[in-house]
Formats: structure tokens, C-alpha cells, sequence
């Protein structure tokens, strides 16, 4: 079982580089078949990085956007925003911190889950996850702590604000990939028929995105059932294993009634599968990935593609060095980009808090 995990583990990081340093990872393979390649690669892990930076920046700015747009809808509304401490809050919030992804987005060290109490939202959960920022959490006026149902929502919310964020981003690299990888084909000399097999894999990589979206609901559910079962007890987390088995259930009931069911019916069927799994064995998931099988395979045969297209670009090139000064501008004008993009966020961050009332 340990040697399992450990294997999964290894194909789960090799997945996440090549989905993140794609142009990095190519470089190096061209560069067994042309050493004047090695040249290029300051430039490609540049790109990575800088495609890395939009994709966190972009995301932090939708959030905040969307959570923007939630506090005036609720200011319009009449709603009074209240920030609420518990016991239970605090323990919950203690133990969610004990997870890695928490720790590296709290590199200032002032990163913290606020709770508020919305006091005309009636049975409604929703967080606002910010990777290297504070998340918000609203809950309903109804909100009851010592409440077993309340108790899993709210941990499931918290699970939300450990890494959500970080997996929207991810995300977003996936389709950076099914965008990068076929333009290495579609430019280099390679038959027609390879050409063709790179655009229908980018497009089938494209139109599976909903299975990253089905993982942070599958981990989120996870998180809480194990926060729950630490903090309570192996009695408490089966209880709240039936009930968001129960809540899932009954939303893809809805869903199946809505003509837009489609990528909502995959994402609550998937979390229906996973519980059921809780449910029947009273166990956690012991692995789950943003690459599944299918994802994985559609990958590596895309950047197969790449990669072989990548050598019959270079294989008789000659590299100059000055692409190494190619490679610090691009550097100096990312850099400052990143710094101007990240200025103007945090200017809307402070407005947002102002708004909730914080300081």
C-alpha cells in the first residue's frame, strides 16, 4: 500500500511538470538532439514562469471580483455582514492550517479564514478562497456551529479555502497547454495526419476541463470528512459522510431537471461516486489527482507530439548565445508586468475589505 501511494505520488508531481513547465520540459528533451538547444532554455523556464504568474494573478483578480460582486449584491439587499468566532471555528480553522498547501500560500504569515454571517442568506455556504491572502467564508443566518450538518458544511468550506484557488489556477494551465502544445506542431515540418491528431487532442483536453472542477469538490469533501473525523470522531464523520452524500444527491436531482445540467450533472456524479465510497467503507479517499487517467493519457500524447515536433524544428539548428538576452528581457518585462498587475489587486483587495470591514 505504501510502496502504491509513494508510486502515485511520483506520477502525480511528473504530471504537474509537465503541465506547468511545458516549455521547459521541451527544451530539455530537444536539447539530447541538439546541445546549442541549451540555449533556449532560460528563455522557455521564463515562459513558464510567466504563464505560472498570470495564471495565479488571474485567478486571484476573478476571485476578488467575484467576491466584490457578492458584497454589493448583499449591501443592495439590505444584508448585514457579520464576523463570527466559535469554538468549533477556531478548531476547525487550527486544523485545516496542519495541510501543506496552507502553509505555502501563508508565507507572510497573515493569511487566516474569516467566517461572516450573512443575516438574511438562509442555508447557503459559499467561500471566497485566496491562495496568498485571507479567504472569507459567508453562512446563513441560520448558521449553527455545534450543528453536525452546519459543522460539515463549514469544514467543507474550509477544506475550499486550503487550496481552491491554487487548483483554479491549475487549471488554467491545462488550457495554456492545450494552447502551447499543438502551436509547437502546427509551426514545425511534421506530417499533416500528426498535425491533426495535435488539434483534436488539445481540443479534447479542452472540453474535459470540468474533471479539475470535480477535484477540488472530491478533495474539499475529503478535507472535511478527515478534519471531522480527527476533531470528533470516526462516528461523526460517517454521520457527515450520509449527509453529503444526502446534499449531493439531491442536487444532482435538481440538475437533472435543468436543461444546462451537463457539466454540473459530471461534477455532482463524480462527488456522489466518492462518497458513496465513505459512505459503504467509512474510509477517506487515500488518492485523488487533478489528472485522472484520461487526462493523464491525453497529455503525454499530446506533448509526444510536441516533443517529436520540437526536434524536427532544432534538429539542425544552430542556437545562438544571444538568445540569452532575449531571455533577460523577457525576464526584466514580465517581472514588471507581474509587479504592476499585482499592485493593482491588492488596490482592489483593500477596497473589498474596507467594504466587509476589516483592517
Amino acid at each position: 500500500m505504501v510502496l502504491y501511494l509513494f508510486i502515485f505520488r511520483i506520477l502525480d508531481l511528473l504530471n504537474t511538470i509537465l503541465v506547468i513547465c511545458r516549455c521547459s520540459v521541451l527544451c530539455l528533451i530537444t536539447c539530447f538532439f541538439n546541445y546549442t538547444a541549451l540555449y533556449l532554455l532560460p528563455l522557455a523556464i521564463i515562459v513558464d514562469w510567466g504563464i505560472f504568474q498570470f495564471s495565479i494573478q488571474s485567478v486571484f483578480k476573478n476571485q476578488l471580483l467575484d467576491l466584490n460582486k457578492a458584497v454589493e449584491e448583499f449591501k443592495e439587499q439590505g444584508i448585514d455582514l457579520e464576523i463570527i468566532e466559535d469554538d468549533i471555528i477556531k478548531e476547525i480553522d487550527t486544523e485545516m492550517r496542519k495541510y501543506q498547501l496552507f502553509q505555502w500560500g501563508n508565507r507572510q504569515g497573515d493569511k487566516r479564514t474569516i467566517v461572516i454571517r450573512a443575516n438574511k442568506l438562509f442555508g447557503q455556504f459559499k467561500s471566497f478562497a485566496f491562495y496568498n491572502a485571507s479567504s472569507f467564508i459567508f453562512v446563513p443566518k441560520t448558521f449553527y456551529p455545534q450543528s453536525m450538518k452546519d459543522r460539515i458544511l463549514l469544514a467543507h468550506e474550509f477544506a475550499h479555502c486550503v487550496s481552491h484557488d491554487l487548483m483554479l489556477a491549475f487549471k488554467r494551465q491545462f488550457y495554456c497547454s492545450a494552447i502551447i502544445l499543438p502551436l509547437f506542431v502546427l509551426v514545425s515540418d511534421i506530417p499533416a495526419w500528426m498535425k491533426i491528431s495535435a488539434i483534436l487532442l488539445a481540443s479534447v483536453l479542452a472540453l474535459l476541463q470540468f474533471w479539475p472542477i470535480a477535484y477540488n469538490e472530491i478533495i474539499a469533501n475529503n478535507h472535511a470528512l478527515e478534519v471531522v473525523n480527527t476533531l470528533y470522531g470516526a462516528k461523526s464523520m460517517s454521520e457527515s459522510a450520509k449527509y453529503l452524500l444526502k446534499v449531493r444527491t439531491e442536487t444532482l436531482r435538481k440538475n437533472i431537471k435543468d436543461k444546462r445540467y451537463g457539466l454540473a450533472y459530471a461534477i455532482e456524479e463524480l462527488q456522489i461516486e466518492h462518497l458513496q465510497r465513505s459512505v459503504s467503507e467509512n474510509a477517506l479517499i487515500q488518492q485523488s489527482s487533478p489528472m485522472n487517467v484520461w487526462l493523464s493519457i491525453i497529455h503525454y500524447s499530446l506533448f509526444a507530439l510536441a516533443g517529436y515536433a520540437c526536434y524536427s524544428f532544432v534538429k539542425e539548428m544552430n542556437v545562438s548565445w544571444y538568445m540569452l538576452i532575449m531571455a533577460l528581457i523577457a525576464f526584466i518585462l514580465i517581472y514588471v508586468l507581474s509587479k504592476i498587475n499585482v499592485t493593482k489587486i491588492w488596490i482592489i483587495k483593500n477596497l473589498i475589505y474596507e467594504k466587509i470591514g476589516i483592517q
